[in-house]
């Protein structure tokens, strides 16, 4: 048990499953998870007490950050560093994809876009900057969760969803390719599908929706197995959800 994750955004739907699938993993000493909100912090805290237990419960860390600004970014991987050295085995990037409706983009102010790049680009840009160095001291291994691809969710109303999606997909496989062969593994994981708790309690509609459950575990599998290296997984169904958690690499 020697091992250190770090889940970026670990608060949100997708993160904090994916921190509670790494806080099952023997071999990790660690989980740090960021937030910009100390009480969702706490929140996660207590739920992971009051559902794995102590011992899961004293390998968390949580850690107040926003990597969206470069002096915050800076001062977010002095906290992680201090918390848990200054080399990270396993980087999940959950960061970011919140959902929200503007008008049409021929009628959206230039402020409605920046806040959509606000939201799902810079802090994922942010946080690669500072966090990238430490699993790369590591070799550790580096996995961008993006999605929101126009093709899948671009209807009226989420044109600047769709432009921010795109945007951070086209980071993460710019990353990935500038990194190719500085000593650890990255890859993207893009879900084009919604993710919820409790899919069964979603409307029906043309998205489908799986597990955050599963969700954690399949990014936590990537990470761990490093089979996927500058390659992008795209989950578009529970079989290839499926294949990700016990493989890490998908077909």
């Amino acid at each position: 048990m020697t091992k250190i994750a770090l889940v970026l955004g670990g608060t949100g739907t997708i993160g904090s499953a994916t921190a509670m699938a790494f806080l099952k993993e023997s071999s990790i000493a660690k989980v740090v998870v960021t937030s910009r909100s100390q009480e969702k912090l706490d929140r996660l805290a207590q739920e992971i007490k009051s559902t794995m237990g102590e011992d899961a419960a004293g390998k968390f860390l949580g850690v107040v950050g926003d990597p969206g600004h470069e002096d915050a970014a800076k001062d977010m991987q002095a906290k992680v560093i201090a918390a848990a050295g200054d080399k990270i085995d396993y980087a999940v990037s959950a960061m970011g994809f919140g959902w929200f409706s503007h008008d049409p983009l021929a009628t959206t102010s230039r402020a409605k876009i920046a806040e959509a790049l606000e939201m799902q680009l810079f802090p994922a840009f942010g946080a690669w900057k500072v966090i990238m160095p430490l699993v790369k001291n590591a070799g550790g291994s580096y996995v961008f969760v993006t999605g929101g691809g126009p093709d899948t969710f671009l209807g009226p109303g989420t044109g600047g969803l769709t432009i921010s999606g795109s945007t951070s997909t086209a980071f993460a496989k710019v990353a990935m390719k500038e990194t190719a062969q500085d000593g650890f593994t990255s890859t993207e994981v893009s879900f084009q599908v919604g993710v919820c708790r409790d899919p069964s309690a979603m409307p029906p509609g043309p998205i489908a929706w799986l597990s955050s459950k599963d969700a954690g575990s399949a990014l936590v599998s990537v990470a761990l197995k490093r089979k996927a290296h500058v390659k992008t997984m795209v989950i578009r169904s529970q079989e290839i959800m499926n294949e990700l958690i016990a493989e890490g690499i998908a077909s």
